[in-house]
This record gives structure tokens, sequence and C-alpha cells, in this order.
């Protein structure tokens, strides 16, 4: 572990790219697999320089899951899953995973390909626990959508084990379209996850900036204006008491936060752990976000 201390975040997980989770409990194989990965270049999302971790030990938590999402976005990337196996996918942790924490700040890496790769890339993976119409939201077919809520007016409806469901799904992976056919079709935009998030919530945090580039901008943030319009709860908050204007606030999209605000987002709230939506900014370092936050403080 000595070899490896300089590697890990000792004291705040911004310190960090990611939060390792080690899907093998045995740290002997987890070690070499750890030592591997520090050594990767790291390019394009990721940005460069060697690859650094916090870890649940290292940031003294208790395991929890809302620990875990705290953790994770605050890190430069979110959670890493190491070397996770077949049969990891269908257990209750990976459901914990994508429950609690948004998509695209979990990433896996496997040894066999010698590469991280973001959980989008590996979604199919976690089938098993969706409907077709939840499938098909999350990928943004909204043709699909329309054809499976046409016939089964139940299907928009449909849960994963985390509580998710295909508005969620669509909010989060910023297919606005997709999101404004199911509030026609009679999605409940305040369903919350087993966590306690909601669409507005994974519209927010789906438009994560990584190294200055934020995938389907402009789709989370429509979803989002689509959400709103349904009347989608700002003072909802997840079980570690995250409202959507906090997770607005590490996404670095400055236009989605001032969106929140415009619709009465309480700048002032804060989580189970007393962090306001600017303390989250702040930690990082975003300067348009957090001068956003000011104005409205």
């Amino acid at each position: 572990m000595e070899d490896r201390e300089d590697l890990f975040a000792k004291d705040t997980a911004r310190h960090a790219d990611y939060i390792l989770s080690c899907a093998a409990a045995d740290a002997g194989s987890n070690d070499p697999l750890i030592r591997s990965i520090c050594s990767l270049p790291v390019n394009g999302a990721h940005g460069d320089g060697p690859i650094t971790f916090c870890t649940e030990s290292s940031l003294g938590l208790g395991g929890d899951f809302d620990e875990y999402f705290e953790a994770a976005s605050e890190t430069k990337h979110g959670m890493l899953i190491v070397n996770p196996s077949q049969n990891y996918y269908r257990e209750a942790a990976c459901v914990q995973h994508s429950g609690k924490i948004p998509r695209n700040l979990i990433h896996v890496y496997h040894s066999r390909q010698g590469r991280i790769v973001p959980q989008v890339d590996w979604g199919s993976e976690c089938k098993p626990f969706e409907s077709a119409v939840m499938d098909a939201a999350r990928n943004g077919n909204a043709a699909e959508v329309v054809a499976l809520c046409n016939a089964d007016s139940n299907a928009v409806h449909s849960k994963d084990d985390a509580g998710t469901t295909a508005l969620i799904l669509a909010a989060s992976n910023g297919h606005a379209e997709v999101v404004r056919i199911l509030i026609a079709a009679r999605a409940d935009v305040l369903c919350q996850v087993n966590s306690g998030y909601t669409a507005i919530h994974a519209a927010a945090q789906g438009c994560r900036i990584s190294e200055g580039v934020c995938r389907a901008e402009r789709g989370h943030y429509e979803a989002a204006e689509a959400l709103l319009e349904a009347n989608a709860d700002l003072k909802l908050t997840s079980q570690a008491g995250f409202t959507p204007l906090h997770f607005a606030a590490t996404s670095g999209n400055a236009d989605l936060v001032q969106l929140l605000l415009q619709a009465r987002a309480a700048v002032r709230s804060r989580t189970s752990k007393g962090k306001t939506a600017l303390k989250l900014a702040s930690a990082r370092d975003d300067a348009e976000v957090v001068q956003v936050l000011r104005d409205a403080a």
C-alpha cells in the first residue's frame, strides 16, 4: 500500500480522478490491477497525466452509497469499478450503483481490455433489470418509446430494481424529445428512485462537463425545461439531501443552474452533510457556476 500512497487522495475527493470501487474483495488481486491502471496514459475525456484515486478508506466513508455519490460528484470523473465479473452486473451492488450514482459518473476498468470504459458503453450488461420502454428511453429511441406506450399504457410506469423509470433514464441521458413523449404519456414526474432522486435530478446531473466538454448539453437543459413545465419538484431530495440544484452545481453547466434558480430552486439548501450548491461548485473550481450561485445568494 505504501508504494501507492501518493496515488490516493487522503483528505478530499476533489484531489482525485476517480473514487475507486473494487468488485473483487481480494486486495491481493486488486493491487496489481490498480497499479496497472495508474500507469495508463490518460487522454480524451479523462485529461492528461497519471490517474489518481480516492477510496472509501482514504476518505473515511462508512460504505453508504449516498456517501459514494457525494464523493463521486466531487472527483474529476466519478466512480471507477475495477474488473467486475459478469455476475457482478446482476448483483445488488450493480443495481445500487445504477440507482444512486448517475451513469455518466460511473466507469469500468476491465483488465482484458486494458482501458477505462464509461458505463454508458456497457449499459447493455444491465438490461435484465430494464423493461423494453426503459431500454428505448435510455437510447433516445423516440419512435420505439411511442410505440411501446401506445401498446401498453402501463409501460411508462415500469421500474428497475433501483426504482429507476424510463423518464429518469431519458432525462439522465439528455433525450429531451423522449422526456416530452413520456410526460405526455403520463409518466410520474415526481417518482423517486430508491435513493430519492427524481427525473429533474437526473437531467441536472446528467449534463456533467468533463475537460470543458458537456455531452448533450442542450439535451439535458431542454429535458430539465420540459420537466419544470410538468411541475417537477425542486424541493425533493435524495437520501443524502441533494436537491436538483446540488446536482446541477457539479455539472459545469451555468445555464442549467440559472434555469433552476429562475424556477425558484433554493440556493441555500444544504445536503445532509451541510453542503450548499455553492460549496459543491467551489470544490470543482467552476468559476462560472460559482458566480451564478453567488449572484443568486
